[in-house]
C-alpha cells in the first residue's frame, strides 16, 4: 500500500473515531490534534508529488525544444549546402557548356557568352 492510501484509511479512522467522543474532552481535543496533523501531512504529500510532476514536465518540454533547435539548424545547413551545391553545379555545368569553344572556335550560345564574359571580367580583377 502507498503512503497516501495508509494516510487516508487513518485519517478516515481518527474522524470515525472522534464522533464517539465529547467535544470538550481532553480526548476530543488530542484527537482533533492529530487529524490536523494528519491532515497537513497528506497535503504536502500531495504539493510534493505536483512540484515533482510539474518539474518532469518542464524537463520534457525543455528536452523536446531541444530536439526542434536541432532539427532547425540541421535544416538550416541543409538549405544552405543546396544552395552552395547548386551554384557550384552550374558553374561547372555552365563551364563544360561552353567549353564547346574550343572545339569550335565561336562561343555557341549567348549564355556561354556571358559566362566568359563574366569569367574573364572576373579573373582580370
Amino acid at each position: 500500500m502507498s503512503v497516501e492510501k495508509l494516510i487516508n484509511e487513518e485519517l478516515i479512522c481518527k474522524i470515525t473515531d472522534l464522533q464517539d467522543l465529547k467535544v470538550e474532552s481532553q480526548e476530543y481535543r488530542v484527537g482533533v490534534d492529530s487529524v490536523t496533523k494528519l491532515a497537513k501531512a497528506l497535503v504536502e504529500m500531495k504539493e510534493a508529488e505536483a512540484e515533482i510532476s510539474a518539474k518532469e514536465e518542464e524537463t520534457r518540454l525543455h528536452e523536446k525544444e531541444q530536439k526542434a533547435d536541432l532539427f532547425d539548424k540541421i535544416a538550416r545547413n541543409a538549405i544552405q549546402f543546396v544552395a552552395v551545391g547548386g551554384g557550384i553545379v552550374v558553374t561547372v555545368w555552365g563551364t563544360i557548356k561552353s567549353l564547346k569553344f574550343e572545339e569550335t572556335g565561336v562561343c555557341t550560345s549567348t549564355a556561354s557568352k556571358k559566362f566568359f564574359g563574366t569569367a574573364l571580367n572576373f579573373f582580370k580583377k
